[in-house]
């Protein structure tokens, strides 16, 4: 029924003006017919296009009763911070302004945010095995996955080999890739180990000691996609400026002994101050952010790293 429609060679990309760096100017319809669907949370703002939000873990039904190209735009959940002076997570973004979907049932499912594993709080949670990454968002037909944004990764801990590197991050833009590292960390003893920070989509994560001696890594920035603001998708407090994908900072050891805050929802990011232990989770949800490091002190007391923040898939098109 929905065939292989998503592959075919599709025609010139539209202009990205509006989207904040991206994709705010309507489809061009020509003789295409109307978009139509049903799912998830409808809202028509007024600004020429329908939206439909959906945040629930799912499967949840998204309904093509009249086929054509729309607006993607979906939000893994963010990694967690690594625990015990680890990096903060990162996060993954899929976005594409003329996407094609045959009239049918799809399933969307939202990645759930990356919690530490373990962790005080990973019950309920990612699956054994999962290892603080935050899951991902896709759209499925009933025969085959149709799109995904893939994992929002955690950060390492500082006794693993990388030594408390920040979780990567990405953002996939019409199929155009653009890989944001996570930033260096220290995993050398003698309590100095320090923490990189998570990438976030507009930016890496920054490495230990970029802001001055025995400092974390910040987390990379969040970006601004005003075309899918809060008030625009039916939610106001999912995003309310269009900031999604903050990296999480990295932690610290002697002297500072901190750990690393979340990413949010603002254009800040992720950075060091939590406080002594337990990294700064990624706040609100449905931003794909990565959470804080934990932070410790050699002989001490040792943090877990904050949770990411949960995914997001949010669907638009053009309305008469």
């Amino acid at each position: 029924m929905f065939g292989n429609s998503w592959f075919k060679k599709e025609r010139p990309l539209l202009g990205m003006t509006g989207f904040g760096g991206g994709a705010d100017g309507k489809l061009v319809s020509g003789a295409a017919p109307q978009f139509a669907a049903s799912g998830g949370t409808e809202t028509t703002p007024g600004n020429g296009y329908k939206y439909h939000l959906f945040t629930a873990a799912g499967p949840s039904p998204f309904v093509v009763s009249g086929g054509g190209k729309c607006e993607v735009f979906m939000m893994s959940g963010g990694g967690s911070g690594g625990n015990d002076i680890g990096g903060g997570g990162g996060c993954t973004l899929y976005y594409h302004n003329s996407y094609p979907l045959d009239a049918g049932t799809y399933a969307i499912a939202v990645g759930y945010k990356g919690v530490t594993y373990p962790g005080p709080d990973a019950t309920p949670g990612p699956p054994s095995g999962a290892k603080g990454d935050g899951g991902s968002t896709s759209i499925s037909s009933p025969t085959a996955l149709v799109v995904e944004t893939g994992k929002g990764l955690c950060g390492e801990p500082s006794g693993n080999p990388n030594g408390g590197d920040g979780g990567a991050s990405s953002k996939i833009i019409n199929g155009v890739t653009t890989p944001y590292a996570g930033g260096q960390g220290n995993g050398a003893g003698g309590g100095s180990r320090l923490g990189g920070g998570g990438g976030g989509i507009a930016g890496a994560g920054e490495d230990y000691d970029t802001d001055g001696p025995n400092q974390g890594g910040d987390g990379g920035a969040a970006g601004q996609y005003p075309a899918f603001a809060g008030p625009l998708i039916g939610s106001p407090t999912i995003a309310p400026s269009g900031y999604y994908g903050g990296g999480g900072g990295g932690g610290t050891e002697s002297p500072t002994w901190t750990a690393g805050t979340g990413g949010g929802a603002g254009a800040g990011n992720g950075g060091q101050g939590q406080g002594p232990h337990v990294g700064g989770a990624a706040s609100p949800q449905n931003l794909g952010s990565g959470g804080g490091a934990g932070g410790g002190k050699a002989g001490v007391q040792s943090g877990f790293g904050g949770d990411g923040s949960s995914g997001i898939c949010i669907i638009r098109y053009t309305v008469a």
